[in-house]
């Protein structure tokens, strides 16, 4: 039988599981074989080979135990259990194996070897048990006599034993298999999760950013749709093209007013060559527009009037008197330049 450790983290763990019971059978037998020795020690009418056979024990647990520490399970279990079997053996004569109740505790060997070695071991112990057994009873005529029901009981309770330590070891291993399944079940999960996580920020931040940059290209779309160019020493041209709904007219308002706080501007040219449509909300908001123009001391120049706009304008009653016009652009420019 080879000690050998397997890649698998499900042999490891059984591997693990059977060391610990190794160690743990090792310094239970070697404490209940001390107490007997040192009881041993003040009892003369023990036989005198029973000092010797207790003291092999205690160096087998002892053994057992070392090689528990150093991985080696199957090898450890087997001198553990072989070396109960021989003292249960010897720790009579052979006749007093086969009339008294001695032989049953051949099943706690028989028991240490399937928990920690395997089936193997236990159909090793359990076979050499029934061999010595068997044997004595053979020399002594035991199945013969009264002790025929013992000896036969005691060999059932042999084979018993072997079952259920076999038993005991394959449920280990399963439970073993079991959990490690369930282990690695909620690593994949943990995994996953991670994963999950991991793409959902990655979403999140790819998200974030196309969300930045359309609120950059909202902006940079509004400042071209509504520009303010410094066009003279206090001069500010905004030529509107196309369609003025509120949020241009918002972000018009806003931006021609900033441009007339910061670089003290006296005069804003609206030219509105671009718009070919214009109706009584245009109106209101350019007219609001220039009233938000004067408050900060500065004046409004319509230019860029065409004959349909000045039409529809006289034919809905506006009033833009409020506001200096001229029909074209160049000729608001060079009437400003005429002043200064």
């Amino acid at each position: 039988m080879s000690e050998s450790d397997s890649p698998v983290h499900h042999d490891h763990a059984s591997h693990q599981l059977r060391l610990t019971f190794l160690r743990a059978a090792a310094v239970t037998i070697g404490v209940f074989t001390v107490i007997s020795l040192l009881a041993s020690l003040v009892d003369p009418t023990l036989p005198p080979y029973t000092i010797p056979l207790q003291i092999g024990l205690a160096l087998s647990c002892a053994i057992s135990f070392w090689m528990g520490r150093r991985g080696l399970a199957t090898v450890g279990g087997l001198v553990l259990s072989i070396s109960l079997i021989i003292a249960i053996t010897f720790a009579g004569t052979p006749k007093e194996l086969v009339e008294r109740p001695l032989g049953v505790s051949y099943m706690i060997a028989i028991l240490v070897a399937g928990m920690v070695s395997g089936a193997s071991a236990v159909l090793l112990t359990s076979g050499i048990s029934l061999a010595l057994l068997t044997t004595f009873a053979l020399m002594y005529g035991a199945f013969q006599d009264s002790s025929s029901t013992y000896i036969i009981t005691t060999m059932l309770i042999i084979l018993v034993s072997g079952g259920l330590a076999t038993l005991i070891f394959r449920s280990q291993q399963r439970l073993l298999m079991r959990a490690q399944e369930q282990t690695q079940q909620a690593v994949m999960a943990r995994h996953d999760l991670e994963e999950r996580g991991a793409a959902l920020q990655t979403s999140n931040s790819q998200l974030l950013e196309a969300n930045t940059a359309q609120l950059a290209m909202l902006q940079t779309i509004a400042e071209l749709e509504t520009p303010a160019i410094p066009l003279l020493d206090g001069v500010l041209v905004v030529p509107l093209v196309g369609h003025l709904d509120t949020r241009r007219m918002d972000h018009l308002r806003i931006s021609v007013l900033n441009s007339i706080y910061t670089q003290k501007v006296h005069t804003v040219i609206l030219d509105i060559t671009g718009i070919h449509l214009i109706d009584t909300g245009v109106t209101q908001n350019l007219q609001e527009l220039g009233q938000a123009v004067g408050l900060l001391g500065a004046k409004v120049m319509m230019t860029g009037i065409s004959p349909e706009i000045a039409s529809t304008i006289v034919s809905l009653g506006l009033d833009f008197n409020d506001f200096e016009t001229c029909a074209h652009l160049q000729d608001g420019v060079g009437r400003i330049l005429s002043r200064n």
